[in-house]
């Protein structure tokens, strides 16, 4: 084949006569300016030269061309007189023109004393050209969606295995401090003191709490991966929310002597789910007591103004670098010793404010440290 345009590109005759130089028809494929760009070996021989590269139409007598440009343009068939050396007399050749993608056209044909198309059975030529068109463009369809069905599996069985191995290890401080409370707990007949079994008690909650607060992030995950969060909005203060995430939060933060301080300015109400938005701050001052160092404070600052509401968690640890700010929002991103909620409570987080038409980011406070700020609507946008 004399190639200038691959023929993978084509569909059904077209690319198997282009394919094979032993068939007796010659192929010729032109593009949208009617140049030369492919052949077989018997359009080769039928020109008696190689005229990749050349405009068609000047391989035709004067005559032949605005029959050939008419049939370019319109599809199919036509006889021509196809111009011959200096000792050789034009020869009478016929053409069926398949149409292409992109404009191009495919030249189907031979001599006089070859092989005769007829009108008829070049109509037919043409129309079973148009099935193959058609079958190409299903089958080629229908291989995408299967390459895309495979990848979005492979996808999910990554994610699944990555969550496995993910739960596994952050469910595993947990579970093993609640063994170590419930044998402790079994000396309880052996003189156990009350101030003992008391710290015992606490410590059991705090750990409960983390498997459930785990657990709570897994499955607003997969509700965001499904698409199937329906907030229920309602007038809310988000001075309240957090409040009370602060509470929820106060085992965790006594575990590691971590005070917890609340600043609001200004109306803090605003048309939110309370739940969800309970789940963000609960994830994010989670966050911030997690990395925050022993002894030290997470602040809160909350304000409004007519349009928005914004809020912002601040600690004193090691901070985001610059190169994750925008990748710990990511599914499974973890960064520090600390991270927690298996990679998906900032995850999440961006998911249920983006459901209410707002925006989180990180930045780094002069006084160092990491500050997640967000912000959300005053009303329904």
């Amino acid at each position: 084949m004399q190639d200038a345009s691959s023929p993978e590109e084509l569909s059904g005759w077209a690319a198997v006569l282009l394919r094979s130089d032993a068939h007796e028809l010659a192929a010729i494929l032109v593009d949208a300016s009617q140049t030369v760009v492919a052949t077989n070996g018997a359009a080769a021989a039928l020109f008696d030269r190689n005229v990749v590269g050349e405009p068609l139409l000047e391989s035709f007598e004067p005559g032949s061309r605005i029959k050939l440009a008419r049939a370019l343009e319109t599809g199919g068939t036509c006889e021509l007189l196809l111009r011959g050396s200096e000792n050789d007399a034009p020869r009478v050749v016929r053409f069926a023109v398949l149409p292409e993608a992109g404009a191009r056209r495919v030249l189907v044909g031979a001599s006089n004393g070859q092989i005769w198309y007829s009108e008829a059975q070049g109509r037919e030529l043409l129309r079973r050209n148009d099935e193959l068109g058609v079958l190409s463009r299903q089958l080629a369809r229908q291989a995408q969606e299967l390459g895309q069905a495979r990848t979005r599996l492979e996808h999910l069985n990554a994610l699944r295995q990555q969550l496995t191995a993910t739960l596994a290890h952050d469910l595993r401080n947990p579970l093993s401090a609640v063994g170590l409370v419930a044998r402790e707990l079994g000396r309880l007949g052996q003189g156990l003191p009350l101030t003992r079994v008391s710290a015992l008690a606490r410590r059991l909650e705090r750990s409960v709490l983390r498997m459930a607060r785990l657990i709570d992030t897994v499955l607003a995950a997969v509700r965001l991966e499904e698409d199937e969060i329906a907030l229920d909005r309602t007038s809310t203060s988000l001075e309240d929310v957090v409040r009370e995430a602060i509470d929820a939060l106060a085992p965790l933060a006594d575990e590691r002597h971590v005070s917890v301080a609340c600043a609001a300015r200004g109306d803090t109400r605003a048309l939110v789910d309370a739940t969800w938005m309970g789940q963000v701050l609960d994830n994010l001052l989670a966050n911030a007591i997690r990395h925050a160092p022993q002894g030290s404070a997470v602040r809160v600052a909350i304000s409004g103004d007519e349009q928005h509401v914004a809020c912002s968690v601040s600690d004193q640890g090691p901070g985001v670098p610059p190169e994750l700010r925008e990748a710990i929002f990511d599914r499974f991103r973890q960064a520090g010793p600390h991270a927690g909620s298996a990679g998906l409570g900032l995850y999440v987080s961006r998911g249920v404010l983006e459901l209410h038409g707002g925006r989180i980011w990180v930045e780094q406070p002069e006084t160092g440290g990491a500050r997640f700020c967000f912000e959300v609507p005053r009303s329904t946008p």
